[in-house]
C-alpha cells in the first residue's frame, strides 16, 4: 500500500539522521515505550520488551474514520448472526456453529447471549491486501487487547521525535492528545455502558479483572493509569479477590465496585466462584464485556461470508446493506465440513473438503475457537518449521513424516470445529525497529486492527498495527508494534501543518 505524503516525509527525515542521532532516537523511543508498559510479563516474572517500529503508519483521518465505520457495521453483523443461531431460524445448527466452546462457555452462551449483544469494546483484525483494501479476518470481543500498548507506542514515538526536533513539552503533550487514545476510548465506552445499565455519574469505580501473572499485565497497568488520570478509581484484581457482599454486590477485597472490566477468558473462571455467579448476571453486576465467546468463533464469520453470497440467508439474519458490505469485504470463508458449498468465485462446489484439499496455495485452515493466531495453518507454508508445528498441532500428531496439507484438511474436517478461508495476498513491509543495541531494518508482515463497540452512542475510533516476521501475527508471541499516527498530527510534528486540516480523531 502506498505511503501517505506525511509518512513519506517522516521516512525521509528518519533516513537523513546521522548514525549517532538515529541511535539516540531509537534508545529514547525504546526507553519511553518500556517505561510506559510496552512489554510482556514472562512466566518467571521478567518483563520482556515488545519491539516498537520507528517507522510509524501515518494515515489520513478519512481512512481511519472509514475503517471505524466498517468495524462497527461488522460487529453489528456478527451480533445479528449470533442471534440468528441462538434465538432464530438457525437454532438447529447452533451446536455445529459454536463447536469448540467449552461446556461452561456454551452454557453462558445460551443463558446470557442477549446481554452480550451490548459490547463495550471489540477489535476487528484485518489484513490490507495488495489493492489497499482492508480484509477483516476475525472479531475479538472477549479480550480485545492492545489499547494500552498502542497508546504507549504512539505517544512514545511522538515524544521521542518531538524531543529530537526541539519541540516544547507542552506542544508534544498537545500532539499526543490530538492523536487520540484507545484507552480513553475504552474508558468512554465503559462509562456509557455503565450509565446504560443504570449507573449514575461519569466516574464509576472500575475493577480490571485478569488472571495472576497475565502476560499483558504491563498493558493492564497502563490502562489503569489512564483511567485514574481521568478521575476513575481503577483497581487491578484477580478472580480470587472478587466477592459478593450481603446485598449481592460485586466487591474487590470487600470493597463494592461500580463495574467490572473483564480481561479473562470464561474458561478460566470457576463456575462455583463469586465471579462465576457474577458472569451469569452480567447486567446486574455491570460486567463488561459479558461473556460473549459466541461472537469470536470463526465459524460465525464463515456463516456471515455465506450470507454475503446468499440473499435469503442475509434476510433471515436481518443484515442491512452496510452490514452486508462489511461482511463481503472479509475473505471467503466456510465451516470445514463435507458436502456442497459455494466457492470463492461464487462457483458451485460438489464437496468443500475435496476443494480445500486441491487448493493449498489459496487457502488457510483455522480452528473456529482460538486466539492469538493459534491453530492457523497456511496452505503454502507447510515447508517451514513454524508451518509444520502448526500443522501437527491441528492434526493431533507429534511425530512421524511431515504433515501434508491433505492430512490437515482431512483431520480438521473429521474433527469438526474448523473453518477454511481464502488466503489474503500480503507483502512484507520494511520497518526500522527499535531493538536492544540499536535500530534495525526488518521485513515485517503487518496487520491492522480497528476498535469498536455496540449499544451506546460513544464509539471508539482508533486502532493498532502489529508486525511479525511470520505471516501469523501475534504481538505477545514475539511480534512487534507499529505506532499509528494521524496524518495531521504527523504534519505538525514535522513542522508543516496543512491549511484547514482537522486535528487527530477527536480525543477529548
Amino acid at each position: 500500500m502506498a505511503r501517505s505524503l506525511a509518512e513519506e516525509r517522516f521516512h525521509v527525515w528518519l533516513e537523513a539522521l546521522s548514525g549517532p542521532d538515529r541511535l539516540a532516537l531509537s534508545e529514547r523511543y525504546r526507553a519511553l515505550s518500556l517505561w510506559g508498559g510496552l512489554g510482556k510479563l514472562e512466566a518467571d516474572g521478567q518483563l520482556r520488551p515488545i519491539a516498537p517500529a520507528l517507522t510509524a503508519a501515518v494515515e489520513p483521518i478519512a481512512r481511519l474514520e472509514e475503517r471505524s465505520r466498517r468495524a462497527h457495521a461488522l460487529l453489528s453483523a456478527v451480533v445479528k448472526a449470533a442471534r440468528y443461531f441462538l434465538g432464530g431460524e438457525g437454532r438447529p445448527l447452533a451446536d455445529q456453529v459454536f463447536q469448540g466452546l467449552s461446556p461452561w462457555e456454551r452454557e453462558l452462551c445460551e443463558t446470557t447471549w442477549r446481554a452480550a449483544e451490548a459490547v463495550a469494546i471489540a477489535r476487528v483484525d484485518l489484513f490490507t491486501d495488495s489493492a489497499g483494501v482492508d480484509r477483516p479476518l476475525e472479531m475479538n470481543a472477549t479480550i480485545p487487547a492492545m489499547e494500552g500498548y498502542s497508546d504507549v507506542a504512539a505517544q512514545a514515538l511522538l515524544r521521542a521525535v518531538g524531543e529530537a526536533r526541539g519541540i516544547e513539552r507542552a506542544a508534544i503533550d498537545q500532539l499526543c492528545r490530538e492523536n487520540g487514545s484507545n484507552v480513553d476510548d475504552l474508558r468512554r465506552s465503559l462509562v456509557a455502558h455503565y450509565r446504560r445499565l443504570g449507573g449514575a455519574g461519569d466516574r464509576p469505580s472500575v475493577a480490571l479483572v485478569a488472571r495472576a501473572g497475565d502476560p499483558q499485565s504491563p498493558e493492564l497497568a497502563a490502562i489503569a493509569r489512564g483511567f485514574a488520570q481521568a478521575g476513575l478509581e481503577a483497581l487491578r484484581c484477580t478472580p480470587d479477590q472478587i466477592g459478593l457482599d450481603a446485598q449481592g454486590r460485586a466487591t474487590v477485597v470487600g470493597r463494592p465496585m461500580d463495574l467490572l472490566y473483564r480481561h479473562l477468558f470464561a474458561r478460566r473462571i470457576d463456575p462455583e466462584s463469586a465471579l462465576g455467579r457474577i458472569v451469569r448476571e452480567p447486567e446486574r453486576h455491570r460486567l463488561l464485556n459479558p461473556v460473549n465467546s459466541q461472537l469470536e468463533v470463526k465459524a460465525l464469520f464463515a456463516e456471515l461470508s455465506r450470507a454475503a453470497a446468499d440473499p435469503a440467508l442475509a434476510r433471515a439474519m436481518g443484515l442491512d446493506e452496510r452490514e452486508l458490505d462489511a461482511a463481503a469485504r472479509a475473505p471467503w470463508s466456510r465451516r470445514l465440513v463435507p458436502g456442497p458449498a459455494t466457492g470463492p468465485g461464487g462457483e458451485a462446489l460438489d464437496d468443500l473438503v475435496a476443494f480445500a484439499k486441491a487448493h493449498p496455495g489459496d487457502l488457510v485452515v483455522k480452528r473456529s475457537w482460538g486466539y492469538g493466531g493459534t491453530s492457523v495453518v497456511i496452505g503454502d507454508d507447510l515447508d517451514s518449521a513454524e508451518g509444520q508445528a502448526r500443522a501437527r498441532d491441528v492434526a493431533g500428531r507429534s511425530g512421524g513424516d511431515p504433515v501434508s496439507w491433505a492430512e490437515v484438511v482431512r483431520r480438521c474436517a473429521g474433527n469438526g470445529g474448523f473453518v477454511v478461508q481464502a488466503r489474503v495476498e500480503l507483502a512484507t513491509e520494511r520497518h526500522l525497529v527499535a531493538m536492544e543495541g540499536g535500530p534495525r531494518w526488518i521485513d515485517w508482515y503487518v496487520d491492522v486492527s480497528a476498535y469498536t463497540n455496540l449499544g451506546v452512542a460513544e464509539a471508539p475510533g482508533g486502532g493498532v498495527r502489529r508486525g511479525s516476521t511470520g505471516r501469523v501475527v501475534n504481538i505477545v508471541g514475539g511480534g512487534g508494534l507499529v505506532p499509528m499516527i494521524a496524518e495531521p498530527v504527523m504534519e505538525k510534528l514535522l513542522g508543516r501543518p496543512p491549511a484547514g486540516a482537522t486535528d487527530g480523531r477527536g480525543a477529548g
